[in-house]
């Protein structure tokens, strides 16, 4: 639940900067960037309890995801959606993967 509302709150703040809804200030960018490691820190704890590969994968391209938005320039279009391409490949190899893994683990 912890990584999901992480997720929400970073990808909000960030579809707001990318649509140009409100200008990324310096508070705001903060609340992205907490959010981005409370999201890895959260499947980090995820794939430990698991012990899915999957999950370790999502965890590189989180980790990929973010270099490329910290050395990218904040302004330049591709950068910023290949960054949310990343995340939400991410966060559906998490959500298949745990639910994959919690219905092995309930059907016999």
């Amino acid at each position: 639940m912890i990584f999901r509302v992480a997720f929400l709150v970073a990808f909000v703040v960030g579809l707001g900067n990318l649509f140009h809804v409100y200008t990324m200030s310096a508070t705001l960018l903060d609340v992205h960037i907490v959010a981005g490691l409370i999201m890895l820190v959260a499947l980090a704890w995820i794939a430990v309890e698991t012990k899915n590969a999957v999950v370790v994968i999502a965890g590189i391209l989180v980790i990929a995801g973010g270099i490329l938005a910290l050395t990218s320039a904040a302004a330049s279009l591709l950068p910023n959606l290949f960054h949310v391409g990343l995340m939400l490949l991410a966060v559906a190899l998490v959500e298949v993967a745990v639910g994959r893994t919690s219905r092995r683990a309930t059907v016999h």
